[in-house]
């Protein structure tokens, strides 16, 4: 086995002993009907002045690439990282790390000379270790030594790591600065992928506007969580949250469609005009018809692999009807797409008061 040492505070009393790293596969996956390419930087930060003494072997970084996309590579030796750190420094920004050195249950130590005093080991595993030495570094309060710039895939691995030990508050304005700083490319792309990632980001550190944005953009354009694998992005539950919140939006935009062709058929439209309630009804029957009909999952509560955008777009393509009365020099104002014009600002205007504060209790 390869040992590497990083002292982040050389006079620490605690190791973290990192082993399988790189195996976190933290970029979610999502099949929708027409996807689009989705390349994220690999290259991990920029101006980083306290990587260059971390090298990892590249075989190791290979093996853990291979682990993610599912290949093996046991031939390769394996590779233990250990991180000295301030168990002092770790209790006072994060209760996970608390617990595991003060709780009853707390971590054993490493076997040391007499004369030096225990140094107690923390365990970890399949965290990105340049992710999890820069959140360290912070931690201890060594900012200036953290990187200029990091990647929208780093500031994951980050915000990962970040989520489980609980120490958003520690490093959460080192994160804005990353974040304000990512290349333009990595902050403005109109993929579902792209939008779960820059959720999770702003849940993890409380950046209010960022996760609203990010929340009406998946509700608005999310095809049901059936067709998303977060794989180790510990997401799902906020998804699965704001797809009740997806799928009943489509439910309201359904049933009031329902609910004005049938008003038609009765005769409680507020137009009494008989040919524009004809009009209207048979050209909501016809695109009812034809929507269900091309569409048979709009059927199922799940509403599997359509957006709310989706199924407003469906409905704005049902036939319109251009007529008028002898009496009239234009063309009467009743269409379906009139009708539900106010439902669906109402299901915009919904779909942008998504609060963080909604969803604080999601965290594990």
């Amino acid at each position: 086995m390869t040992v590497i040492k990083h002292d982040i505070d050389p006079d620490g009393d605690v190791e973290i002993v990192l082993k399988d790293h790189g195996k976190h596969q933290t970029i979610p996956e999502v099949r929708v009907r027409k996807g689009t390419e989705f390349p994220l930087a690999e290259a991990p930060v920029v101006g980083s002045p306290i990587l260059s003494d971390l090298v990892i072997p590249k075989d190791s970084a290979k093996n853990g690439d291979s682990q993610n996309k599912g290949g093996s590579d046991s031939n390769k030796e394996p590779i233990e990282i250990r991180i000295r750190v301030s168990s002092h420094q770790l209790s006072l920004v994060s209760p996970v790390f608390k617990k595991m050195l003060q709780g009853p249950f707390k971590e054993g130590t490493s076997p040391t000379s007499s004369s030096e005093p225990p140094i107690q080991e923390i365990s970890a595993s399949d965290w990105n270790v340049h992710a999890l030495v820069i959140v360290l570094y912070i931690i201890h309060g060594r900012q200036h030594l953290a990187p200029q710039r990091v990647s929208l895939r780093f500031l994951v691995d980050v915000a990962v790591i970040v989520d489980y030990y609980d120490c958003a508050n520690s490093v959460c304005l080192v994160v804005q600065l990353w974040d304000s700083l990512l290349p333009e490319n990595q902050r403005n792309q109109s993929n579902t992928e792209f939008f779960i990632l820059r959720l999770y980001i702003s849940w993890v550190f409380s950046l209010s506007e960022s996760f609203s944005r990010m929340a009406a953009w998946y509700l608005r354009t999310g095809q049901g969580i059936d067709l998303v694998e977060t794989y180790d992005l510990p997401v799902a539950a906020i998804l699965a949250k704001l797809d009740l919140k997806r799928r009943a939006f489509i439910n309201e935009i359904l049933t009031i469609l329902n609910a004005i062709a049938k008003q038609h058929r009765l005769g409680k439209m507020t137009c009494k005009i008989f040919e524009c309630r004809a009009m209207v009804y048979g050209s909501m029957q016809i695109g009812i018809s034809e929507m269900k009909s091309a569409n048979p999952l709009l059927d199922s509560p799940l509403y599997k692999g359509y957006s709310v955008a989706d199924v407003i777009s469906l409905v704005k393509q049902f036939p319109h009807t251009n007529w008028r009365l002898l009496s009239q020099q234009s063309a009467h104002q009743c269409s379906v797409r009139s009708l539900m014009a106010q439902t669906f600002t109402n299901i915009e205007k919904g779909m942008g008061q998504s609060k963080l504060s909604d969803f604080q209790h999601e965290r594990s």
